[in-house]
């Protein structure tokens, strides 16, 4: 279902503010020559914040080099690679690292599927967007319509973290319309396929860049957070655009769906709706650093074939050596074995 704009104005609704917004960028367009890997590689970075970041300095610096040395030791003795140590070596690492993201974002997943999207909202989020909802709602008879919260919503939102920005406010409507765009997407369903799954995540990294790159425009402008220029004040609070590019959506799909279902006063359902959504990701933050403790402690018997050391094959090591090296194995689970 596409919710349509309701409480802007008809040029907004028309689209005609949204010109740049719907402009094609190509950013890969500029030609380095050889270095074309390296800005390839850079891009991915920008374009993956810390995710991007922490993947090329695990893979990089750790995962890779610990492989290659897995492989390569004892290499002479053997005759050959150390297949056994650098099996070992890649599993471990290639579980370990990526672990730390992939671990709490299927336990955010689920709990997103069992009790709504605003589970993957930030508590920080949840309480901020708990004034803004009341606020935005007070005009409002009842919460039934889904594009009258939305656009009062937002209209609140833009309201609140640009107030005393003078400059450029025809990017405060393309900030508007971008947010728009990212919560109809929410409301939409996906069609099914792995291509249409990457294409739809490509569209949405590419309003979320220029979600950024107007909040930069702003604050720019406006002489506001020079050093961060994504931050957004509400209230006390400063937060990333880009968090709110993706707890708005969630929060709203969530909001909109459940009171539907409710016959509760505005005031006590967005009391309840809020006191529920915080316990609700308090227990997945919980559940997240648990699984992730347990899945820590489950790698080693993925990557062990056996109690022996394959970091001694091809040496002529002791027995005595060999049982002192294969008792430590055992007790520390795999974990510092070579280093």
């Amino acid at each position: 279902m596409k919710i349509n704009n309701a409480c802007c104005p008809a040029s907004v609704q028309n689209g005609n503010v949204n010109n740049e917004y719907n402009k094609k960028k190509n950013p890969n367009s500029t030609s380095f020559g050889n270095a074309g890997a390296l800005v390839g590689l850079a891009t991915f970075i920008e374009t993956n914040g810390f995710l991007g970041e922490f993947l090329t300095v695990d893979t990089t610096g750790m995962a890779a080099p610990r492989a290659i040395q897995g492989y390569t030791r004892n290499r002479k003795e053997l005759g050959h690679l150390n297949y056994k140590a650098g099996t070992e070596e890649t599993i471990r690492e290639a579980l370990s690292g990526p672990a730390f993201f992939f671990v709490p974002a299927i336990v955010l997943g689920v709990s997103a599927a069992i009790k709504g999207k605003s589970a993957k909202v930030t508590t920080e989020s949840l309480d901020l967007f708990k004034g803004i909802m009341k606020k935005s709602t007070e005009s409002l008879q009842d919460l039934k319509s889904s594009k009258d919260i939305k656009n009062c919503f937002l209209d609140t939102f833009t309201e609140e973290a640009f107030s005393g920005y003078e400059k450029g406010r025809e990017k405060i409507k393309t900030v508007k319309s971008i947010l728009s765009d990212l919560i109809d997407r929410k409301f939409q369903k996906e069609n099914p396929g792995i291509t249409n799954y990457f294409k739809r995540r490509k569209q949405i990294k590419t309003a979320k860049k220029q979600l950024e790159e107007a909040v930069t425009t702003l604050n720019k402008t406006n002489g506001k957070y020079i050093d961060s220029t994504t931050i957004v004040k509400i209230g006390k609070k400063e937060v990333d655009i880009a968090t709110l590019a993706e707890d708005i959506p969630n929060y709203l799909n969530d909001f909109t769906k459940k009171v539907q279902k409710s016959t509760m006063p505005k005031e006590t359902f967005i009391d309840k709706f809020h006191k529920t959504a915080e316990n609700v990701r308090r227990t997945a933050n919980i559940l997240a650093v648990t699984a992730l403790s347990g899945f820590l402690l489950v790698i080693p018997t993925l990557y062990q074939k056996d109690k022996k050391f394959p970091g001694l094959e091809g040496l002529n090591a002791t027995d005595a050596d060999q049982k002192k090296l294969t008792s430590v194995r055992v007790k520390s689970g795999g974990k510092n074995e070579n280093k």
